[in-house]
């Protein structure tokens, strides 16, 4: 018996947070790929409008999963 044979195989996602900048020049590169490994690919509320405004398409890219959450600022001590 081989040590592959007594392993469990672990599953590791990757995950990211991005902001509006990167995703929209990797765009304008024709480079989403690049981030495409990132499942998902977690945006703040802020940026998902910033690039519906600017970029809209970059939301059918079939390879990437966007997921939009809030984002609040820690109160002022």
């Amino acid at each position: 018996m081989s040590n592959g044979d007594c392993m469990a195989r672990i599953n590791i996602r990757k995950v990211a947070v991005c902001d509006t900048g990167p995703i929209i020049h990797l765009d304008e590169l024709d480079s989403l790929d690049l981030i495409s490994g990132f499942h998902p690919l977690i945006i703040p509320k802020t940026v998902q409008k910033e690039i519906a405004r600017h970029r809209p398409k970059i939301f059918q890219h079939d390879k990437i999963t966007f997921k939009a959450v809030d984002v609040t600022s820690p109160p002022e001590p």
